[in-house]
């Protein structure tokens, strides 16, 4: 399936919307294509969204089926001296808070991602407006 057929739109509902306010000197074909890239704009940021919700989840799992293993590890070789359990603790410590900064990086990296498919829609939406609202129809 294509983006386009995955995302609901009825561009003959909305021309029939924009046809009965009758605005002379304004394209509403290409006001109905404007409100298509919109709604496709949507999508995709949504899209988007979910899968870096999806990154971040299985990552979270990664971390934890780890931290688990090591754990276990641990507890396990009961021969480790004092200073082995507390180097071990540390290196644990340590790999948490970059894990930690990983998920942090993922969900920033997903976040500047939607933005940037808003952002771009609505910069171009508003040009759309300006040439519409400049043109006559046919």
């Amino acid at each position: 399936m294509t983006e386009m057929s995955q995302t609901p739109f009825n561009a003959e509902q909305i021309k029939k919307v924009m046809e009965r306010f009758q605005m002379p000197g304004i394209d509403v074909q290409a006001l109905v294509a404007g409100q298509r890239k919109n709604i496709e704009a949507f999508a995709t940021a949504n899209r988007i969204a979910a899968d870096g919700a999806a990154a971040v989840s299985r990552h979270q799992l990664e971390l934890f089926e780890a931290a688990v293993e090591r754990i276990a590890a641990m507890a396990q070789d009961q021969k480790m001296t004092a200073e082995q359990q507390r180097q071990m603790v540390a290196k644990a410590f340590e790999l948490a808070v970059d894990k930690a900064r990983e998920l942090a990086e993922l969900s920033r990296k997903a976040s500047v991602d939607v933005y940037e498919v808003m952002r771009t829609r609505m910069l171009e939406s508003i040009e759309e407006m300006r040439q519409a609202a400049q043109r006559k129809p046919g």
